[in-house]
């Protein structure tokens, strides 16, 4: 008799999670029982039409654009021969430099819906290698600035997540850390947790997380604006000098909690940034057969 209830309770968690397509069975239990899931299906169905209603405007409106910006840019730089004033080509510069903004800006979006609109299954990853990975290819552009990079992260730490997830994750907070960072050095570290609040284990509380957090001794966010981080556009009024769509965390932390993950954004000791990616640990190997 509450077998159809629990199930109505799991689908319910699972479109809670974001997971639209979830579906119960309208054939079994009780009349009122049916008539519920059939409305539950009919819910979610029409939830799941309106988000992809939205994706695809956003990927169609973003590459519309495309075009249209790539021809305006050429016209403003073929400009550039025709202008003597000084202060004309100054504007003229500027102009250039907004049209490449916005440009970003449509990159941003275009990867944000491809992003959302993604089915891909969770994979094992080797963690450390990723991280290993990313930190060597960013060493070059940290090099340049006089950045110090290091890396402390346990061999053999194997977590679950969307394929390519951490490294574009890694890729976005590693950039942040360099614009961001004040030329402080910057750590990465990966370390073994247990998930106390059960926020990203599939099994529930009392799982194992592996954490993978970028932290520098920069001038940080305060506690108002570490509320507001991630949120799509955003960015601190002290960067808005600092080039950047206020796109790049927003999908990190979309892409990160689509395979079951966390993102999480704290002040570091005793100043700073540090950003934790928290992944599901890999499940443990089961036990031979004696």
């Amino acid at each position: 008799m509450l077998r159809p209830v629990h199930e109505l309770d799991r689908a319910t968690h699972e479109v809670a999670l974001g997971r639209l397509k979830t579906k119960v069975s309208e054939r079994v239990g009780a009349p009122e029982l049916r008539r519920l899931a059939n409305s539950f299906n009919v819910m979610a169905g029409s939830m799941h039409a309106s988000q992809e209603q939205q994706r695809a405007f956003v990927a169609q409106a973003s590459h519309q654009l495309r075009n249209p910006l790539t021809a305006l840019r050429l016209r403003v730089e073929n400009l550039e021969d025709y202008v003597n004033d000084p202060h004309g080509l100054h504007e003229l510069h500027a102009a250039t430099e907004e049209t490449d903004r916005f440009g970003e800006i449509l990159d941003g979006l275009l990867s944000m819906a491809r992003a959302e609109a993604s089915e891909s299954e969770r994979v094992l990853i080797d963690v450390t290698a990723v991280v290993a990975h990313r930190v060597d290819a960013w060493r070059t552009a940290y090099e340049a600035e006089g950045v110090p990079l290091t890396t402390h992260a346990p061999e053999g730490v194997s977590a679950l997540s969307l394929p390519d997830s951490l490294d574009h994750a890694l890729d976005t907070l590693l950039d942040n850390a360099l614009k961001f960072g004040d030329g402080t050095p910057v750590n990465v570290t990966v370390t073994r947790a247990p998930d106390g609040d059960g926020a990203c284990a599939p099994g529930g509380q009392g799982d194992t997380v592996v954490e993978v957090t970028v932290s520098d001794g920069g001038t940080g966010l305060t506690a108002e604006e570490l509320a507001q981080a991630g949120g799509r556009f955003w960015r601190s009024t002290r960067h808005q000098n600092v080039r950047g769509t206020g796109l790049g965390l927003a999908l990190t932390r979309f892409v990160v909690e689509a395979g079951g993950g966390e993102l999480r954004l704290a002040a570091a000791e005793p100043h700073g940034l540090a950003a934790t990616v928290r992944l599901p640990a890999a499940p443990p190997e089961p036990a031979a057969a004696p």
